[in-house]
């Protein structure tokens, strides 16, 4: 639980205590005997994402939101830079896999990272408030449903097998 804390704190620059991680469900990955990457899931209430001190009372009575008992938090997420896309993909199989066991409805997410954002706002499209730091830079929330993942990854199946099938094809092509 340490090197996951130690390594989740170079990664993103936020602490996350071992006790919340205890209580949360957590997931690692190894590249040769190296951690590579990670994620944590959490549906005890409070969550995570609204201790943090600059969100102050933004989450409180806030419509958008949907409801916290029917929620799991995936929070903690990274992934070392030596991971190649389909690993990165993989770790991502994974955690919509462990949220779907979770057994809740919904999937909460955020982050300060506009590339995580972009990637992660493909399933979970339900925007809910952007909280601007002291340093200028935001902090994302946003989630989505079971059915907003299925979709999402069907999506991205089709994509990506369109992209395999029209690389075939170049190649079977005669000269």
């Amino acid at each position: 639980m340490q090197e996951f804390a130690d390594s989740f704190q170079r990664f993103s620059e936020f602490e996350v205590s071992i006790t919340y991680l205890k209580g949360a469900h957590v997931r690692v990955f190894k590249k040769n005997n190296k951690l590579v990457g990670g994620y944590a899931l959490n549906s005890t209430i409070p969550f995570r994402y609204f201790s943090f001190p600059f969100v102050k009372n933004e989450h409180t009575n806030n419509p958008k939101i949907p409801p916290l008992s029917e929620t799991v938090e995936g929070t903690c997420i990274w992934m070392d830079k030596s991971l190649t896309t389909m690993q990165r993909i993989y770790v991502y199989i994974f955690l919509t896999a462990d949220f779907f066991r979770s057994g809740r409805k919904y999937f909460l997410g955020g982050t300060i990272h506009p590339k995580v954002r972009k990637m992660q706002m493909t399933a979970l499209s339900k925007y809910i408030f952007s909280i601007e730091l002291d340093d200028g830079r935001k902090y994302h929330y946003y989630y989505g449903s079971r059915k907003d993942a299925v979709f999402a990854l069907a999506r991205w199946l089709l994509k990506r097998s369109r992209k395999l099938f029209d690389r075939k094809k170049e190649q079977s092509k005669p000269y």
